[in-house]
């Protein structure tokens, strides 16, 4: 089967496990749907999914440094190679740097890992505590607790994960990923399904935790220890060299969080548990759809780069057209599934059907991924340039969503969340397509 979607991309032999990953990635998340209805309360639903949204606010502690350290050890890996033994070789001064970039990672993610155990820790006891009290609510502070400890620890692995896909080791990763991926996912089924209910998410990060770490010690142990060799009078200039793009990706990632990540803890903190479980079901749902609609375009993101190398624009322009159409029609087709299988369920068996958001809310969700994965591919073509025009755009899009999510989920109630990211959406491709337009005539001349 890999041997198949290999031929059928064209691309390396990490590409179809990139593939296969995002499919896995999209297509556990009605399972995980599925279990969290059969074994939850719908107040622990609610828990549940809020626990997962607050967990990516490790992005303000990240700061986008780990895109950084793949981008400039790329830089410095075209220098250098792995011996059969799995040791770095090559040009001195690119080995020196590659060391000094990695120990400047570890520092700072070491450190970031005590800003992810406070910072997510304390806006969890802030949202998750707000609710007003119920009989119904779980106890729910050692496993948030739990969930917060194996995040940190495993946040100190960013760097080295970064590090291996600027060092030309993405097919291994890939194939790594793609095993961790079902392994995490069969461990937190077995968690639900056994009953333990919000140790669940701790219990598989735990997994996928322990699963990291032997994977980096039994293959890469020798190149993780050349990195940790000191080269004296040889770096990079962390402000000169590393600081000048780092502030745009965090700002971008940053935008990212307000534009993807907010709507199920405002709705607990202003509608309470119960409907944050919905909300968190309903765009996880939405998340699969548009998990699955937009592996086209990353998996294909390294052949806009190319075709950009070697100007071949016209091949470039063929490449997002079609791109885009599969992102697109995937999404409206997948779209129409769930919205049929939501009023199936809400009409059928009203009782699993209440554990979502009306079939209207979840519309406005998918009609907005309409647009996405238009942007996706808008954006991913004019990144091949290895420029970031769009830093306006996801700056936009962030504090339109994040403003609008907080402003209006209490009058619109739990439509203020979706009606806001399909306005936020709307924008983006308004602002995104003008900019799109002008670069790509600019820049293709």
């Amino acid at each position: 089967m890999i041997r198949r979607v290999r031929a059928y991309l064209g691309g390396p032999g990490g590409v179809p496990y990139a593939l296969l990953t995002r499919a896995a990635q999209g297509l556990s998340g009605p399972v995980t749907a599925a279990l969290v209805i059969r074994h939850f309360e719908p107040a622990t639903q609610g828990y549940h999914y809020t626990f997962l949204s607050l967990l990516a606010l490790q992005t303000f502690a990240e700061l986008g440094l780990s895109q950084v350290i793949t981008t400039f050890a790329a830089h410095e890996w075209s220098k250098l190679s792995l011996s059969p033994v799995g040791r770095i070789e090559g040009d001195d001064k690119a080995f020196a740097r590659l060391s000094d970039l990695a120990r400047k990672g570890f520092r700072w993610y070491g450190a970031g890992a005590i800003v992810v155990l406070i910072l997510i820790g304390s806006a969890g006891w802030f949202v998750l505590d707000g609710a007003a009290p119920s009989a119904s609510a779980p106890q729910w502070h050692l496993p948030w607790l739990a969930l917060c400890a194996a995040t940190a620890t495993a946040f100190l692995l960013l760097p080295v994960w970064a590090l291996l896909a600027g060092c030309g080791q993405m097919a291994a990763l890939n194939r790594f990923r793609l095993r961790e991926t079902i392994a995490r996912s069969l461990v937190l089924w077995l968690a639900i399904i056994l009953g333990a209910g919000l140790w669940s998410a701790a219990v598989a990060t735990t997994a996928s935790l322990v699963c990291g770490a032997a994977f980096l010690a039994i293959r890469y142990r020798p190149f993780l220890a050349g990195l940790m060799r000191r080269h004296p009078d040889v770096g990079i200039p962390w402000r000169q060299e590393i600081l000048p793009m780092q502030w745009r990706i965090a700002l971008s990632w940053a935008s990212g969080y307000f534009a993807f990540y907010l709507f199920t803890p405002v709705t607990f903190r202003v509608l309470g548990p119960e409907a944050a479980g919905r909300m968190g079901l309903t765009w996880s749902l939405a998340s699969a759809v548009s998990t699955l609609a937009g592996t086209w375009t990353q998996v294909r993101a390294p052949s806009f780069a190319d075709l950009v190398a070697k100007r071949q624009f016209g091949a470039l322009d063929r490449l997002a057209s079609t791109t885009a159409r599969i992102g697109v029609s995937t999404s409206g087709i997948l779209g129409l599934v769930a919205i049929a299988g939501l009023w199936g369920l809400t009409s059928l068996w009203p009782a699993i059907g209440a554990r979502f958001l009306p079939v209207s809310i979840l519309a406005m969700f998918l009609a907005a991924d309409l647009l996405h994965q238009l942007s996706m591919v808008q954006s991913t073509y004019l990144r091949a340039f290895r420029r970031e025009p769009f830093l306006p755009v996801s700056i936009l899009f962030g504090l339109a969503v994040g403003s609008g999510t907080l402003a209006l989920t209490g009058p619109l109630g739990l439509a203020g969340p979706a009606f806001s990211y399909l306005v936020g959406m709307g924008l983006v491709i308004a602002l995104g397509t003008w900019i799109f337009i002008r670069r790509r005539q600019e820049w293709t001349r």
